[in-house]
């Protein structure tokens, strides 16, 4: 069970001591961002806002690191890169979650979890096309066009950078993709398939879902 304690620990390893994490070994780093993809997930905002912050440490860390040509990768950014490199790995893992989270639940946090979303989805393209397009293949056929506008309109006028300026465009565009995904959604009663192949039903607004990253990440 992840604790403020522990985010809080989290919170300074990510901050200050991010090379230190090229020392361990990978299911060690494996085990921490599985601990955060946990966090982010909880009904607890100080803990999830904790977790998504210090996911965002680590991905602004990467993304800066990979940004710059001609410099070698240090520790931490080579495995992160391994543990990465494999189909369904965890950052693709934790898209789906935080997706899922701004679609169907009340998600108070919505900025701090549209900070470590944005480098996710760029370090992943290919994985968030694939998963919108499946999550769209699943709703009725009348819904689709409407609904591939909410995922386009989700990355409008979004760079491939991590800039501030950048980042609150993407927060912008998220909370109106998620009150116009809502919008699209609201009147569906029967069945309907989240991101990344999410199963969803409906029962007294309440959705049960089947996916893995909410249920453990893969190592």
């Amino acid at each position: 069970v992840v604790s403020t304690q522990s985010t809080g620990l989290m919170d300074v390893v990510t901050q200050d001591h991010l090379t230190l994490l090229g020392n361990v070994d990978n299911t060690v780093l494996v085990y921490i961002l599985s601990t955060l993809a946990e966090g982010v997930a909880s009904v607890d905002v100080t803990i999830s806002t904790a977790c998504c912050t210090a996911l965002d440490n680590i991905i602004t860390f990467v993304f800066k690191k990979g940004s710059k040509k001609g410099t070698t990768d240090d520790g931490v950014v080579q495995k992160l890169r391994e543990i990465t490199n494999v189909e369904n790995n965890v950052f693709q893992q934790i898209i789906s979650s935080i997706v899922h989270i701004v679609m169907y639940e009340e998600c108070k946090n919505q900025w701090s979890m549209s900070r470590p979303l944005l480098g996710m989805i760029l370090l992943n393209q290919e994985y968030f096309e694939g998963m919108q397009k499946n999550f769209i293949s699943l709703q009725p056929a009348e819904k689709q066009p409407l609904l591939a506008k909410c995922f386009e309109n989700l990355m409008n006028e979004v760079e491939p950078n991590l800039l501030s300026k950048n980042r609150d465009r993407f927060t912008q565009n998220m909370a109106h993709f998620r009150r116009d995904l809502n919008n699209q959604l609201q009147p569906n009663k029967a069945q309907r398939g989240g991101p990344g192949g999410m199963e969803m039903s409906m029962d007294d607004d309440v959705y049960i879902v089947v996916h893995s990253a909410r249920g453990g990440i893969s190592t």
